[in-house]
């Protein structure tokens, strides 16, 4: 089967077994699915969404039924213009809070990505080595993501987090 933009996949650990293809459920009807990063906690999947003119840029969170192979939206955050197509991966610390990493400096817009913009951006960001990307802590509760200190990079491209060692939050 060909696999379709915006498709949710579970992919087996067994290569026998067949790819199981979630159908999408309660997904507004203008919101598109262009899935970039995304995180598994519990029976929940989190995914950060370059939705752009179609929901924007956001994070969906869809409720998952292997046994009825459906994937149910449960709930959206919008991220500010500044995080705008730039959000790379995130984790997922509660039902409330989670960290971002940006991945690049240049902000899109609605439209998408601005290919010249994107590699004149890349190529003065590594030329400069400049450190211009970050994480940040959002919260569903009041809506806002925050830059924490001391986490610029040159390019942010993966998280982790030790729940046993250390509370984030």
């Amino acid at each position: 089967k060909n696999i379709k933009s915006g498709e949710i996949i579970l992919i087996p650990v067994n290569e026998n077994d067949e790819l199981i293809f979630l159908s999408k459920t309660n997904l507004p009807s203008n919101y598109k699915l262009h899935a970039h990063g995304i995180y598994i906690k519990d029976n929940l999947l989190y995914i950060l969404n370059h939705g752009y003119k179609y929901g924007g840029e956001r994070l969906d969170i869809f409720l998952i039924d292997v046994e009825g192979k459906k994937a149910v939206f449960t709930k959206s955050f919008q991220f500010p213009n500044e995080l705008y197509g730039i959000t790379n991966v995130l984790i997922a610390i509660d039902d409330e809070n989670f960290f971002v990493t940006s991945w690049n400096t240049y902000v899109h817009d609605e439209n998408g990505m601005n290919e010249f913009k994107f590699m004149l951006s890349n190529l003065i960001q590594f030329v400069l080595q400049l450190q211009t990307t970050y994480v940040y802590h959002c919260s569903f509760s009041t809506s806002l993501c925050k830059r924490l200190e001391n986490t610029s990079g040159m390019m942010n491209n993966g998280i982790t987090w030790n729940h046993d060692l250390i509370n984030p939050i």
